[in-house]
């Protein structure tokens, strides 16, 4: 879960740089691990830990799946966000970037 977190952070990073014909190929794999590790997340709470008593490892479970809605939930918001804009800016490096980062 965390690498495909990861190349979520990844494709929004590469669509505020607007480096678009790489986008694809990381937010593919990410997405795919995603509903991999969820579907997997799921089996194993429902199916392992719950039956089992296991009831601390089904908490925890849960808790880690729903943190990384909120990050999806952010990521894709902010990717309809950035698809959006059309017109590119230049930052502090002289980098075309769709989106100056706040620091």
């Amino acid at each position: 879960m965390l690498a495909a977190c990861a190349l979520i952070v990844c494709t929004t990073m590469l669509l505020r740089l607007d480096r678009k014909k790489y986008t694809l190929a990381v937010a593919i794999p990410g997405l795919f691990m995603v509903i991999v590790t969820f579907w997997a997340g799921y089996l194993q709470v429902f199916e392992q830990y719950i039956p089992q008593g296991k009831y601390l490892l089904a908490a925890l479970g849960i808790i880690v799946m729903v943190m990384m809605l909120f990050v999806l939930g952010g990521a894709f918001s902010k990717w309809y966000k950035l698809i959006k804009i059309k017109k590119c800016v230049k930052d502090e490096y002289g980098e075309s970037v769709k989106m100056l980062v706040a620091e």
